[in-house]
């Protein structure tokens, strides 16, 4: 039941994110998230009590200006797989392959050149 809430304005207090987000549901916490100096970091965790509140700020939130600008929602999936760890203690990481395209490549130049030459 929780919302991550992303492009936060600095100066904007949990005061403010709940005032903003409380017309959806009845918030149960917010976790404004603040770097090792006390600064925000520019996204927080909106908990709600419940799910159906949760989907109607997610629907609606996303777009929504605070401290003129306009906040990204999406629902917390980090926390929700069983024995899930976080990254920062050595958690899944995905290893993704550049796609030949990026590399100045077609998927067809790469598939020529990965073939064994006659004669070889």
């Amino acid at each position: 039941k929780t919302l991550f809430v992303a492009r936060i304005p600095r100066a904007t207090t949990e005061l403010t994110l709940w005032r903003k987000f409380e017309h959806y549901g009845l918030i149960k916490h917010i976790r404004q998230v603040h770097d090792r100096k006390g600064h925000p970091r520019g996204y927080a965790f909106i908990e709600y009590y419940r799910e159906r509140d949760l989907q109607h700020a997610y629907k609606h939130g996303d777009g929504l200006k605070v401290g003129g600008r306009r906040v990204v929602v999406d629902i917390e999936r980090g926390r929700l797989g069983e024995g899930w760890t976080p990254q920062r203690l050595r958690g899944p990481q995905q290893v993704q392959q550049p796609l030949p395209m990026l590399l100045g490549r077609t998927a067809a130049a790469t598939d020529v050149a990965a073939k064994p030459l006659p004669g070889s």
